[in-house]
């Protein structure tokens, strides 16, 4: 019996977590980050982290790119790697069943003029409705 309870317990706490892991959807919310692309951290803020169901507020390059739904993660690593200064997403799909778009705006080194040297990525997220 307490084996049999014990189990009932832990299946309870385990779906809690899942529960607390999936995003009540805010349309239009607005999350904001920092990408230091030197050491592949990420400072979010508060809104990022509940968007995208993130730990932390600092996070790693691969906590971001595991909540990126797996359809979508080449989209979103095209977004990334794209050498353009500015630039907007299209629809993103998240693991959590949020639907972002992004504008991020891209810094390279001063005298980096073909876009070799990605330093920073300063970016706004915004949740679809």
């Amino acid at each position: 019996m307490k084996a049999e309870s014990d189990l009932t317990a832990l299946r309870l706490k385990e779906l809690i977590t899942h529960k607390a892991q999936k995003i009540i959807p805010l349309p239009n919310l607005v999350g904001r980050f920092t990408f230091d692309a030197t050491t592949g951290i990420a400072e979010v803020d508060s809104n990022q982290k509940i968007v995208f169901g993130l730990p932390d507020n600092i996070v790693t390059f691969k906590q971001v790119l595991e909540a990126v739904a797996d359809k979508k993660r080449d989209q979103f690593l095209d977004g990334v790697h794209a050498k353009q200064q500015c630039m907007h997403t299209s629809s993103i799909q998240l693991k959590n069943g949020n639907l972002v778009k992004e504008y991020y705006r891209k810094i390279y080194h001063p005298q980096d003029y073909e876009m070799r040297s990605l330093q920073k990525i300063i970016g706004v997220t915004r949740l679809a409705a």
